[in-house]
């Protein structure tokens, strides 16, 4: 989502004006990696975001995911 709003490919009424650096992702916002879920946090930015950034393919991160659980 920072990626494209920063790059003006998406739009959110609830952000216009804003500074695409300013989004705070969902899960951060409302606390969703507190607790045992924080070990996960770091996985996801490792193995899943390569596949959002388009690096790997989705059964590579998949993959790699289930290997380090």
């Amino acid at each position: 989502m920072r990626r494209d709003l920063a790059e003006g490919t998406m739009r959110f009424s609830v952000v216009d004006g804003n500074d695409a650096t300013d989004y705070e992702p969902y899960a951060a916002r409302f606390g969703l990696y507190s607790g045992g879920w924080e070990q996960f946090r770091g996985m996801l930015d490792l193995y899943w975001r390569p596949y959002l950034e388009g690096k790997v393919t989705f059964d590579a991160a998949i993959a790699r995911l289930a290997a380090e659980m």
